[in-house]
């Protein structure tokens, strides 16, 4: 089970991201239609799925390959050699290209929560720690720090040192000592190969299919529920492109009569006609002119 994901400064991704799966204490009408959703673990609500919402080039699947490259390095950092470079690129703007990619994941394995992260370059591994909470309180397995020494809980790891003579700065200590037979980190290892990497692999669209049809009405009323205000324009992107306001505002004004005026197609595309005239304006008409498919204006909630 995980409760928490987070990572930075990966590809297109600069500041941290979290992904939480710790239930919020919203008491609405529309939450508890998706209380089948939540599940609970020594008291504490947990989502069972998360949704990933967003426009185009926005990001979504760097925080997949996110997940999926800190997973990567779990299962087969005790492969790599001195040659190795890790496949991933740090933020390239504003000197992040020159700073540590970090990764933190907290999660459940048989009833105990753990808590692994840890940072690298491209050419090395930094530092990189792993807590556990085996009775409510936090308690230190390994610490791996900066200068390469390390300290160990008492008890956790049989004969450490023997790990730490063959974990090199291309190897994850989990990923060695799991190789190296060493019980927890086999246990840990495990997990992320059985249980974390579930979701993440391909499946056959065929699959996909299949799931959607079974679970559509579920999805099409979370969709429905779900917080949508991702939707809209991108003002500060345009700003950075060299837009001015008096443009955005008219972009923005614009896209409120396609997409929120409550306007039908055809209604919405008449009424863009009757402003002012402007390149912004002209170029939408061209485009919902020649659309052979419409425009997906997604759910809009109408209270009575």
């Amino acid at each position: 089970m995980i409760l928490k994901i987070e990572f930075e400064n990966f590809f297109s991704i600069r500041d941290r991201v979290r992904i939480d799966f710790r239930a919020a204490s919203i008491n609405t009408a529309l939450t508890r239609e998706l209380s089948h959703n939540v599940m609970e673990w020594k008291g504490v609500p947990i989502l069972k799925t998360i949704g990933l919402f967003g426009p185009n080039a926005s990001g979504k699947s760097n925080i997949l390959k996110a997940i999926n490259f800190c997973c990567r390095m779990i299962l087969d950092s005790h492969l790599y050699n001195e040659g190795v470079t890790f496949k991933f690129e740090p933020f390239k703007f504003d000197g992040w290209q020159n700073k540590p990619s970090k990764f933190l994941i907290d999660f459940v394995c048989e009833d105990v929560e753990y808590e692994y992260a840890f940072e690298l370059t491209r050419e090395r591994i930094i530092s990189e720690s792993l807590y556990h909470y085996p009775v409510g309180r936090r308690a230190k397995i390994y610490v791996r720090d900066a200068d390469g020494k390390y300290s160990f809980g008492t008890g956790t790891i049989v004969k450490p040192s023997d790990v730490v003579l063959n974990t090199g700065e291309k190897n994850l200590f989990l990923s060695r000592a799991s190789s190296m037979n060493r019980g927890i980190a086999q246990k840990l290892y495990r997990y992320f190969m059985n249980q974390f990497l579930l979701g993440l692999v391909n499946v056959n669209e065929m699959v996909v299919l299949d799931s959607f049809n079974t679970y559509k009405k579920v999805i099409l009323k979370a969709l429905e529920i779900c917080d949508t205000d991702y939707c809209g324009i991108n003002s500060v992107g345009l700003s950075r492109r060299g837009f001015s306001q008096q443009t955005i505002n008219n972009i923005q004004s614009l896209y409120r009569i396609v997409f929120q005026s409550g306007l039908t197609y055809t209604n919405a595309l008449e009424e863009l006609k009757k402003q002012p005239q402007s390149p912004e304006r002209d170029e939408i008409i061209e485009f919902m002119s020649s659309a052979e498919r419409g425009l997906m204006k997604g759910f809009v909630s109408v209270r009575k």
